[in-house]
């Protein structure tokens, strides 16, 4: 007997198998978190219920221990309370998934398996109770993973590395003896970012004390949504030239390059005009899964010598198609402007304007007129003291030049 038992053994080890329950899997705070929280379901100790969902996958055959003992910072007080173990199904347990259980006489569990370590299950409470999850062996945690507590942590959370008051250590109050987490479950783009919400317990969860209350528990899974691409083309700017043609460059970009999609681009008048001042474009971007962020258009634009202001047209963006993922428009067009390098010109005089006193009269102190003759093209300017009438002209034109020389 003990030769065929030796031989079995040898067989197991060639095969890579174990007689041994192993964890598959070490897992960390963040894995998972407490959603139900239920001591006195139907008023009878059997349905007392608890809950957690994964927020990252689990792999076949993780184990984790469920407790409800006192814990004082370094061990738990003792073994008079209940210890379940939980054990990942075959293909483990994808992110977001729910996991349930009733505890007591009734044990189960919805995902995996469940057996009592110690006791027959645990007995749950709404007075000053807190439920431990944790990796290592029966009575002794290497690592926590989250808690729940019906009080305010009644006992020390000490040595646990949790946070009170956030999702892996969710806090609630009044000795509580049915809560269950009632916030969102879809529409988040990772499944960590529910945390925030499980956090929340004032917010985001259902709480009530009397005993008698049935309370089902809400096994709905938890989705996450793609974030949606930004799809944008920039604004741009170029010298006119005098001659010849000249290529403005506009930048179609993405955000991210997870998806497969294609957009198209026209371009459109505003101030300035098509075939004059550029040469009408469109076509269609590619943007691949993996591939570039940007994409570049090229309009060609027209040198002249008119003077002018400076003039705009449009790259339209339309037609997004997406192929993988979900991109949008945010920002679907793009401005281009011509900027003027043609002036007008300006005068120059040849001499500063001069003018001839033709005559004085003396006013009394104080009166001040100013007036000008066209008849005689006389300008009186009065001082305070008199008044002096003057001739003048026109400085000569001597040439044009542009502004500025």
């Amino acid at each position: 007997m003990k030769t065929i038992r030796l031989m079995l053994l040898s067989l197991l080890a060639l095969l890579g198998l174990t007689t041994t329950n192993s964890q598959a899997q070490n897992l960390t705070v963040g894995d998972i978190a407490f959603l139900l929280f239920d001591g006195d379901n139907g008023g009878g100790e059997g349905d007392d219920q608890f809950a957690f969902v994964a927020l990252n996958n689990i792999t076949a055959g993780t184990q984790i221990y469920f407790r409800d003992d006192e814990w004082t910072g370094s061990a738990f007080a003792g073994i008079g309370e209940g210890e379940l173990l939980w054990t990942a199904p075959v293909g483990g347990v994808a992110a977001g998934t729910v996991v349930a259980f009733t505890t007591q006489n009734s044990l189960s569990v919805n995902v995996g398996n469940v057996t009592a370590t110690i006791d027959v299950g645990i007995n749950i409470s709404g007075s000053g109770e807190t439920v431990w999850a944790f990796q290592g062996t029966s009575n002794t945690p290497s690592t926590f993973l989250a808690a729940i507590s019906s009080d305010t942590f009644a006992d020390t959370i000490s040595g646990t590395g949790l946070t009170v008051g956030t999702a892996y250590a969710v806090q609630l109050t009044g000795s509580i003896d049915h809560a269950q987490y009632s916030g969102p479950r879809s529409g988040e783009s990772s499944f960590t970012n529910y945390a925030s919400f499980i956090g929340n317990v004032t917010t985001y969860w259902t709480q009530a004390s009397p005993s008698g209350v049935d309370l089902t528990a809400n096994t709905t899974s938890f989705t996450t949504s793609a974030p949606s691409t930004s799809v944008t083309i920039d604004d741009v700017m170029i010298d006119e030239g005098d001659s010849g043609t000249q290529i403005l460059t506009f930048t179609v970009s993405r955000t991210d390059n997870n998806g497969t999609f294609s957009v198209d681009y026209s371009t459109a008048d505003s101030t300035a005009n098509a075939t004059e001042d550029y040469v009408v474009a469109s076509g269609t971007l590619n943007f691949s899964a993996s591939g570039n962020l940007t994409e570049t258009i090229d309009i060609t634009i027209n040198g002249d010598t008119d003077i002018e202001t400076d003039e705009v047209f449009f790259v339209n963006l339309g037609n997004l198609t997406n192929t993988v993922g979900t991109a949008t428009l945010t920002d679907a067009q793009g401005d281009g402007v011509i900027a003027t390098d043609d002036f007008a010109s300006s005068i120059t005089p040849t001499n500063d304007l001069s003018f001839t006193v033709k005559g004085n009269i003396t006013m009394p102190s104080g009166a001040e007129i100013t007036a000008f003759d066209p008849a005689s093209q006389r300008l009186f300017v009065p001082p305070m003291s008199g008044c002096k009438w003057l001739t003048w002209a026109m400085p000569v034109r001597r040439h044009l030049s542009p502004p500025g020389t």
